[in-house]
């Protein structure tokens, strides 16, 4: 039986004792109120269904973060593009609710007032997130009672893949050229020869390249495997240009990722101002699509395409080189130009 008793002028806290369950105990303006919250519990011990819920009435959302942070993420290949993830979340006013309280509506405010400030993309990125660190917290940590409930709330509609290349090599020579970057000037052009991912790029080690049979080894790659990269001359001329970082065998641009993907941005804006300054001073209108909207990982696609449309290599050879793992994958880079089919046709 429950223990209710006064306390104050204008407070009752309800206590429950209870063999084979922790003491219950919580306090409410009135004395109905009091009551009502125990006659539940009692209830829900009688059911076998009880919870209890402390430790999520003390934890908030953005505890689990700290601990998954710490945790989870330094265990995963691409984990200073989830640490920069979760130090956005963490900011949310998602973050900063208790975990007892968090409902499903409160994932779709979440999703609602990020997707007015980020792509669909992005949204549905993090939201797996918050997802993968409920789950963890829930199996992994114990925590009884948390139900993740970002689980069962609707993500924005996946985006179509991306299409985007270089209009024309002219593109990224003027990228190489605003670049203040004395790496991303060899990056970028290695990144067209090669058809390598970001990632792939900054941790290449020299012990791990053979420039005698003009190969690269990679390891525990995105996808999980390892792969040889066959090199061009023109690869093999870009990595001699580089010095060493620290020893024989050290990386090879001794970077960090996020590092390359900021200065590519800035030297793209750079590229493109002087573009527009060219074409007033010429009289005419800047194309609105070139130097804009590029990434850097859309080099590999234009690598990718390359090999494609070169016509000198089987899908299956395609695959080897670029590291994916099915037809279905490679299709999504697969992007002919019309006038080369024109051509073709005529």
């Amino acid at each position: 039986m429950a223990n209710i008793a006064k306390r104050g002028e204008y407070q009752w806290r309800a206590k429950i004792r209870r063999t084979g369950h922790p003491e219950q105990s919580k306090t409410f303006n009135t004395k109905e109120e009091a009551e009502a919250w125990a006659r539940d519990v009692e209830s829900k011990m009688d059911r076998g269904i009880f919870v209890d819920k402390k430790m999520l009435e003390k934890t908030k959302l953005s505890d689990l973060l700290v601990r998954y942070a710490e945790e989870i993420t330094p265990t995963k290949k691409s984990k200073d593009t989830e640490l920069n993830k979760i130090e956005v979340l963490k900011k949310q006013p998602i973050a900063q609710l208790v975990l007892a309280n968090i409902e499903p509506g409160d994932f779709v405010d979440f999703r609602n007032a990020r997707t007015k400030e980020v792509s669909a993309a992005t949204v549905i990125k993090e939201m797996g997130l918050l997802s993968n660190v409920l789950n963890v917290a829930r199996t992994e940590w114990k925590m009884r009672g948390l139900e993740n409930h970002a689980k069962g709330v609707r993500r924005p509609k996946s985006p179509t893949p991306r299409k985007r290349r270089l209009h024309s090599q002219d593109e990224a020579d003027r990228i190489i050229a605003a670049t203040c970057s004395k790496t991303l000037k060899v990056l970028i052009p290695l990144a067209i020869e090669t058809a390598m991912r970001r990632g792939e790029m900054i941790s290449i080690l020299r012990k791990h390249l053979d420039l005698e049979n003009r190969t690269l080894e990679l390891f525990d790659t995105k996808n999980g495997e390892d792969r040889v990269v066959p090199l061009s001359s023109v690869a093999m001329a870009l990595i001699r240009t580089l010095p060493l970082t620290g020893s024989e065998n050290g990386e090879l641009f001794g970077v960090k990722p996020h590092s390359m993907t900021t200065a590519f941005r800035r030297a793209l804006r750079r590229a493109r101002a002087t573009y527009e300054r060219e074409c007033e001073d010429a009289g005419m209108a800047p194309d609105p699509k070139y130097l804009t909207g590029l990434r850097l990982h859309d080099l590999r696609r234009e690598a990718t395409s390359r090999l494609i449309e070169s016509g000198e290599f089987e899908r299956d050879e395609v695959k080897s080189i670029t590291g994916h793992k099915s037809d279905r994958m490679l299709d999504v880079y697969k992007q002919l130009r019309a006038r080369e089919l024109a051509k073709r046709l005529s």
